[in-house]
């Protein structure tokens, strides 16, 4: 909306391109864009100069431009270097003006929300009790709700540190008993922390290339212990060529819009002098739970690697108990045989199914124990079958058997009265046909994403597609990678889900 005021108190958010009025014996005009509901302020400026100005038009170009028409009689009404007119004609009357307004993501952190990193501090402030916006009869008291995070909750400025996004209400009472009532928003910008794929198995002087997820609008900075980055860096993929020395490592840190930082686990790298035939493990234990992943490397430097168990390729992926060997040709074509290893497998409980009913989560599993987890951390102390709801936001719940083997439930998604969730949820009812399979399935009903890709358990895509039609039946076909397992990921702008494909 538009208009003008004489107000010098008027309401305006951080963002605003003027939160003060020139001329108080003057009008400027102003630009207001409410909520959907029309209760909060998302963005709200002063237009004008030292004289009399009105905002009387409004034009919507979408959702986030505008045109402000109106009439000014100042001279220095502000104009932009590209106007078709800056001067002003005639003091005694008024010109029109014709103002853009261009909103960014900036320009909606008002006094009343906040954007931090994961458990930074924030000192809350609200419109009604910012320096320039009076209202009421002094003096003031105040109170917050609720006081989780808050070092006070009855001070105007309360410094506030939490891990998860948190709407905040907050009361003042003036001199005469009068109430003024606001919300304010703290959305903690989490960033999905790094995981860094590739090869742990090198050969010292070759190179190598190392992969991350490609997440939007983040800062990639690659570091390279016992190895030059050759090229790629701030890119996901790198090529690391390694030095002769004995182990190496390396991790990538992202940095999103908002400075939120976080940094992967270091991968750790042997660098081998010379390619013996030998057994090595990629990931997991020899001594295993059969939800465990294990995946057994063959090493770098030989080609025609044939497994004990018929797995053709550098990577075996084990499910069983058994000894397991290879043969290969190494650099020279000569046929070598490796050592032998011996895997021993325990069997997992099986996967828990978890419901959400007015805002108590079960988990729906007995004979086991438990362990929650909320945004994919641990909750201290979240041991029974039964959790009440922390905030909006992705709950799994992980099931041990007395042998301590362990199962994690599929994701439950819960904002606000809308929850979804994956497979045995229902409300995210993805069906892969048949799984497991020998690489050629369908994928049906993908009414929630825009997009899905398929990786390998060590990260590298072998697949990937967008989705125009959620009801349409996409056929898929790796057949031409290897057999094991592999994951395929579903997603949108605001929603995700992961499943296991099994390729046999």
């Amino acid at each position: 909306m538009t208009g003008f005021t004489f107000s010098k108190t008027f309401p305006t958010s951080k963002g605003a391109y003027s939160r003060n009025l020139i001329d108080t014996a003057q009008s400027d005009a102003f630009f207001l864009k409410l909520s959907n509901m029309g209760d909060k302020i998302l963005y709200s400026t002063l237009l004008g100069g030292n004289d009399a100005d009105y905002g009387k038009a409004l034009l919507s170009l979408d959702n986030n431009s505008f045109f402000v028409i109106g009439s000014t009689s100042s001279q220095n009404f502000p104009t932009s270097p590209d106007a078709m007119k800056k001067d002003y004609n005639d003091s005694a009357k008024s010109d029109v003006f014709i103002s853009k307004i261009i909103l960014e993501p900036n320009d909606f952190k008002t006094d009343d929300n906040f954007y931090i990193c994961n458990s930074a501090i924030v000192k809350l402030s609200s419109i009604l009790i910012n320096s320039s916006n009076s209202f009421g009869f002094l003096p003031y008291t105040y109170k917050w709700s609720p006081s989780i995070g808050l070092d006070f909750d009855d001070v105007a400025y309360p410094n506030a540190s939490v891990s998860f996004s948190t709407t905040y209400s907050l009361t003042v009472t003036d001199s005469k008993g009068n109430q003024f009532f606001d919300s304010i928003e703290v959305n903690v910008i989490n960033n999905t922390k790094p995981i860094v794929y590739g090869n742990i198995l090198v050969l010292q002087g070759l190179t190598e290339i190392y992969r991350t997820e490609n997440i939007l609008g983040v800062k990639l900075t690659w570091i390279c212990n016992g190895g030059d980055i050759v090229s790629g860096q701030g890119s996901t993929d790198v090529t690391v060529s390694w030095k002769n020395t004995i182990s190496g490592a390396i991790y990538v840190s992202y940095e999103n819009s908002y400075g939120c930082r976080d940094t992967s686990e270091a991968l750790n790298v042997l660098i081998l002098g010379n390619n013996e035939p030998k057994v090595y493990i990629a990931l997991g234990k020899l001594i295993k739970c059969t939800s465990d992943t294990l995946i057994l490397d063959a090493g770098p430097g030989f080609s025609d690697i044939v497994w004990s168990n018929g797995i053709l390729g550098r990577y075996d992926t084990i499910f069983v108990s058994g000894k397991y060997w290879y043969k290969a040709n190494n650099q020279i074509s000569k046929q070598v045989f490796s050592d032998s290893v011996t895997v021993l497998s325990s069997p997992s409980p099986s996967k828990p199914i978890i419901k959400y009913t007015d805002g108590e989560l079960r988990c729906l599993a007995t004979n086991v124990t438990y362990q929650w987890f909320y945004n994919d951390l641990e909750i201290s102390g979240a041991t029974n079958r039964k959790l009440n709801k922390i905030g909006n936001g992705n709950y799994r719940c992980k099931v041990f058997s007395a042998n301590k083997c362990g199962t994690y439930s599929d994701y439950l998604i819960i904002n606000d009265s809308v929850v979804s969730g994956i497979e045995n949820n229902i409300e995210i009812n993805t069906w892969i046909f048949p799984n497991p399979n020998n690489g050629v399935f369908d994928i049906t009903n993908i009414g929630l994403y825009n997009h899905f890709k398929i990786t390998d358990v060590l990260g590298r895509l072998v697949y990937e597609m967008n989705i125009e039609d959620s009801f349409k039946i996409y056929n898929v076909d790796i057949s031409k990678f290897s057999k094991g397992l592999y994951y395929i990921v579903f997603s949108s702008t605001n929603k995700f889900s992961k499943q296991l494909i099994y390729v046999q």
